[in-house]
């Protein structure tokens, strides 16, 4: 009988980040990539999200995961090594806040799945800054911005204590062919937590360091990474900053992000912004010339070279990320283990149990006339069955972040409509003549730059309050309490002495709708629906009940036979929690060796051949 110890275990469990199989040079130049290459080249995802799992099987057009574009990032990776030419892979902010594998802003299970990915450049979202058990657990010792070093970047984020920039300022990225000068920045953000000081751009700009880097660094291009629309005018800001000091023919290539769409815009014509999508439904891919490249261009008399800048918009679908390299198998080494990975994450987590069902598809983005729209869902019948006729709710459109697809309804597709599980806070006795001018004055400036056919706030129920002397306990989220508060104050002094209270039983803004689909399961004749979901509770936020379910290769296999036998033992669970604990925590397996992990394999071998027991 043979043992196998914990750190062979955790070589087999953990593959090794940095060795890449299946896509060698061999393999290589078998491909025929149908992308506008240039002189440097990068593969850009933004607004993640945490959907590293892609997305379910009702959208089967965005089927790709994480190890999926860590795959073809591998393969054409190793195509442009092959023919010298030069590709990098970014990575735009907002990493946290969307599905389940990043609940309640807790991190741990996220950033070990996110360290698999070889970006050359990581800039900041606001997303990572709201919370302060979020900015202290990525910048902790041995943590997330540790383990970017000088990649992570912060062009105008410091931390308060010390006034230092989180990260890197900027980072120079080297190719076969080009240097390329890399900064990182983040709109002009005012609600970010205490921890954190964001500078704005227009200042930061002029400081000396921007300055000096320009002036003195030595590269061939400069690549922007901008949490911001593709249009911003803080875009202009950082380009027109870039053009007083390096002139009009540095090629400038912007990645923006944060308004979750595709497109790009030309600030000038030797400079191109691009915004690649968001919640994994985009892998973008940009091409841009060297400075000599384009002034060659122009010394040949072609006086718009813009067409040096090239984009392309990629679905998030494996078909189709095949098709772009010309390949019939697309999953490296590397990008199968980071998929097992975030499979049996999703397990443990739960997020796969299905806890009711929609008998149609509800969209975040459809108008509050629209029966498909979720607001209406949610003005219309969740809070009318739900809550009593005394109770009003008023909250920002953004608290929902995608739609309900029909059919089974899982813990995850709640978590993505609401990820923020704020909690629901009460103020008790509001006049209701002081709601409907505070509903008035919330969407009196429409944002047409988001979700634009919704009003700025929803009050559910909808209610015309003609009886004046009316009050009601109005409810809101802890994200807008002192919105709430100022208005209210301007609007009825009177209120001022009305302090908001949480709702009993406690409540969140995501706990109404478990709370919803529990009660309300519309499918009561799918079987998979109505006879299967079971009550739940919010998944924690450490912990597992591993049910990992595997079968795809020879390989899972074998990892099957293994958890087999360790159901076996009464001591599986604690053992595999201890696993869990250690991927989340411990950065030690990082520093495993090839050599560690073909023993781990053949160790696996061994007891096979033994049908032995672990002990």
């Amino acid at each position: 009988m043979r043992r196998l110890s914990v750190s062979t275990l955790l070589g087999w469990f953990l593959p090794s980040p940095i060795t890449v199989l299946g896509a060698s040079a061999e393999s290589a130049v078998l491909l025929a990539p149908n992308l506008p290459m240039g002189d440097i080249n990068v593969v850009v995802l933004t607004d993640v999200h945490s959907w590293v799992g892609g997305h379910d099987a009702k959208e089967p057009n965005l089927d790709a995961d994480y190890g999926d574009v860590l795959s073809f990032y591998e393969r054409l990776k190793a195509y442009c090594d092959l023919i010298k030419k030069d590709l990098f892979f970014v990575v735009n902010g907002d990493w946290i806040d969307g599905t389940g594998i990043a609940t309640n802003g807790d991190p741990s299970f996220l950033i070990p799945l996110l360290e698999k990915m070889p970006w050359d450049a990581v800039n900041i979202g606001n997303h990572e800054l709201y919370k302060r058990e979020v900015i202290e657990y990525m910048t902790q010792p041995g943590g997330f911005v540790e383990w970017w070093g000088d990649r992570y970047l912060s062009s105008n984020i410091d931390l308060t204590s010390s006034m230092r920039p989180i990260g890197s300022q900027y980072h120079i990225l080297q190719g076969h062919n080009s240097s390329v000068l890399t900064f990182g920045f983040l709109f002009n953000m005012k609600d970010n937590d205490a921890m954190v000081t964001v500078h704005e751009v227009a200042t930061v700009v002029q400081q000396d360091w921007f300055r000096n880097t320009l002036l003195e660094e030595v590269y061939d291009a400069i690549l922007v990474l901008a949490h911001m629309d593709v249009k911003d005018d803080l875009v202009q800001v950082i380009k027109d900053a870039i053009r007083l000091q390096v002139g009009a023919n540095v090629p400038i290539q912007f990645v923006t992000g944060h308004t979750h769409h595709r497109s790009n815009y030309r600030p000038d014509s030797s400079s191109h912004s691009v915004e690649a999508g968001r919640y994994l439904d985009t892998v973008g891919f940009v091409s841009f010339p060297k400075a000599s490249t384009l002034l060659s261009e122009l010394a040949n008399g072609n006086g718009n070279a813009s067409d040096l800048f090239q984009h392309v918009f990629l679905d998030a679908n494996v078909e189709t990320l095949m098709k772009t390299l010309a390949v019939t198998l697309l999953q490296t080494a590397n990008g199968h283990a980071l998929s097992k990975f975030i499979a049996r994450t999703r397990s443990e987590l739960g997020l796969n149990n299905v806890i009711g069902c929609a008998a149609q598809s509800y969209f975040i983005d459809r108008s509050l006339d629209d029966e498909n729209s979720l607001w209406r869902l949610f003005r219309d019948k969740l809070v009318p069955k739900g809550y009593s006729g005394d109770e009003v709710f008023l909250l920002g459109k953004g608290g929902w972040r995608y739609d309900v697809l029909q059919g089974n309804v899982t813990v995850d597709n709640v978590l993505a409509i609401s990820p923020f599980n704020e909690s629901l806070l009460v103020w008790k006795g509001v006049p209701s003549a002081t709601i409907a001018k505070l509903v008035d004055t919330l969407n009196a400036f429409p944002d047409q730059a988001f979700l634009h056919d919704l009003p700025n706030y929803i009050l559910a129920p909808a209610r015309n309050f003609s009886a004046v002397n009316e009050t009601y306990d109005l409810i809101t989220d802890q994200f807008e309490v002192s919105l709430m508060q100022q208005q209210m104050g301007i609007i009825d002094q009177s209120t001022a002495d009305i302090t908001p209270v949480p709702m009993q039983p406690a409540t969140t803004t995501t706990s109404v709708w478990i709370k919803f689909f529990q009660s309300e399961n519309e499918c009561h004749s799918n079987s998979h629906g109505a006879g299967n979901e079971r009550p739940m509770e919010m998944p924690p936020s450490t912990g597992a009940d591993a049910k990992s379910k595997q079968n795809d290769d020879e390989t899972d296999h074998q990892f099957d036979n293994v958890r087999l036998v360790f159901v076996s033992v009464a001591v599986a669970a604690v053992f595999l929690f201890s696993i869990i604990n250690v991927r989340q925590r411990d950065r030690r397996w990082r520093m495993v060796t090839e050599a560690k992990r073909q023993l781990t394999l053949q160790a696996l071998r061994d007891y096979e051949d033994e049908e032995g027991q672990f002990v």
